[in-house]
């Protein structure tokens, strides 16, 4: 049985909308954070997530943690499901689990001093006050390299270098004897000289103690040095998962390639070809459909979820590439970006001359058989309506987990067991 386990959890935060929504009571939506993420953790051993800035990994601790209340799913420590738990019933676990927050700085009170810092949660859990709680305080810190204790216990933040402080903060997270500690990019904030040593030191106390390790990183080479498995999670889902060697050694997502691939290499006879993702990580509160990353993927195909939208990027990014003359006359056409409206899997264009709509239909048709960017290729039909000229692209699926060469894998390009592969898969 895992130590650690989670299963379709998912944390949604509300959106606050503009002055005229809040009058008017209208609901501004809410982004899933963490959507529908499931990791297993085995005790003893570091679990590493990894992903860009907005993909939910703090958040993703921080559910974990209970500091934010999940919308649904389960998380397990030892079997036990954490979430019905009621406040008071969950307190004992907090000293089972505890986190290293990112920056040190504003993980640390100020005005209080680093030893009553480290010997708060002592107190707060009425294990140790007074002369006794110093003198733990004390043993940890110098067990975290801070040493003589003495000059430090009576030391504030301010008087300490990033190093120290993140130190101080590592002494604090395990005063209680956790099991489970949590590391929100300890090591992001520092300079490059003192990341090895912070880094280095958590993998001797992880020995020491026995300590389970769930390390949120946003660097590969961090990721790759201290953890045994791996998640890479993109805007809220894990889309690949495994032990750390296989992910590096023959990783299967398009976007974990791409990560993969953005990785600088000295060595020039290594250096290959890189499919990095396109454009910009999509907004969270308004996530692609299906396959979230196929709008930014090289290999994206139909099943995975072309939308309207997608098309008018795509008619976008070609009007950028466009020699002027035949920009300005296909944006005179299609009345510049106004008359393109999605609709999900459809793209509306509402041409400001109604006449137009023969040769609006007939720009389409000849789009899809000319460009090569993966949104003209996937559109089913073309027709005319009364006004507008209604565009169709091919409904698509949500990718399903599967086990790929030691690997869990979510792409279409590994359907599951027993189930035939998608037509027009591309080149793996």
């Amino acid at each position: 049985m895992a130590f650690l386990e989670t299963r379709e959890l998912r944390t949604c935060f509300s959106l606050s909308g503009g002055f005229l929504s809040r009058l008017a009571g209208r609901d501004a939506g809410s982004v899933a954070a963490v959507d529908g993420v499931s990791i297993s953790v085995e005790r003893g051993g570091v679990f590493g997530v990894v992903g860009e800035s907005g993909s939910g990994k703090t958040t993703l601790a921080r559910s974990i943690l209970r500091l934010v209340e999940p919308t649904s799913g389960e998380v397990l420590l030892d079997g036990r499901r954490l979430l019905a738990l009621t406040p008071r019933q969950f307190r004992p676990y907090r000293r089972r689990m505890q986190i290293v927050f990112q920056d040190p700085q504003a993980a640390l009170n100020p005005a209080m001093t680093i030893g009553a810092a480290v010997a708060h949660p002592l107190q707060i859990h009425g294990i140790a006050s007074g002369g006794e709680a110093r003198r733990r305080a004390g043993e940890m810190l110098e067990r975290v390299g801070l040493e003589p204790a003495g000059r430090f216990l009576g030391a504030y933040p301010a008087d300490l270098s990033g190093g120290q402080k993140q130190r101080a903060v590592i002494a604090r997270a395990l005063i209680l004897g956790p099991e489970l500690v949590v590391a929100d990019e300890p090591v992001s904030m520092l300079d490059a000289s003192v990341r090895t040593r912070i880094l280095a030191l958590m993998l001797d106390l992880q020995r020491s103690f026995g300590l389970t390790y769930l390390f949120i990183t946003h660097d590969l080479a961090t990721a790759r040095l201290v953890s045994d498995r791996i998640a890479i999670l993109y805007l809220g889902q894990v889309v690949e998962q495994g032990p750390t060697p296989t992910i590096f050694a023959d990783p299967r997502h398009p976007y974990t390639r791409a990560l993969l691939a953005a990785v600088p290499q000295p060595d020039p006879a290594r250096r290959s070809r890189k499919e990095l993702p396109r454009g910009e990580v999509p907004d969270a509160a308004s996530p692609p459909a299906n396959c979230r990353f196929h709008p930014r993927c090289p290999r994206a195909f139909a099943p995975c979820g072309f939308e309207g939208r997608d098309l008018v990027d795509a008619i976008q990014a070609r009007w950028a590439r466009l020699p002027e003359e035949q920009f300005a006359a296909e944006h005179e056409l299609l009345d510049g970006s106004r008359a393109l409206q999605p609709d999900g899997y459809r793209l509306v264009i509402r041409p400001a001359r109604a006449g137009s709509l023969r040769e609006v239909a007939e720009l389409v048709e000849r789009l899809r058989e000319e460009e090569a960017d993966a949104a003209f290729r996937h559109i089913e039909a073309v027709r005319q309506e009364a006004r507008a000229v209604v565009v169709e692209l091919s409904p698509g699926r949500d990718p399903q987990t599967v086990a790929v060469g030691g690997a869990l894998v979510a792409c279409h390009l590994y359907p599951p067991p027993g189930e035939p592969a998608f037509e027009g898969v591309p080149g793996i």
